[in-house]
């Protein structure tokens, strides 16, 4: 977007992290635009954050679920 010299506004963050995150669960690409925003001085809603979390979290119980398994 920036290269086409368009600024990207709270709502289009929003909805780009939420379908990497429910989508994709690419947490990684959701927190690199989170701190992008915040980098441009826009604010993220707080269910987004929180689904940027929720996925984390999920992701390092299915890696402990499974190490355990293997083991």
């Amino acid at each position: 977007m920036r290269k086409d010299g368009l600024q990207p506004n709270v709502d289009e963050y929003d909805k780009l992290i939420q379908s990497l995150c429910l989508k994709a669960t690419d947490w990684r690409a959701a927190e690199k635009l989170l701190e992008e925003m915040e980098d441009s001085g826009l604010c993220l809603k707080g269910i987004s954050r929180s689904l940027i979390a929720a996925v984390k979290e999920l992701e390092g119980e299915e890696m402990q679920s499974k190490a355990s398994q293997e083991a």
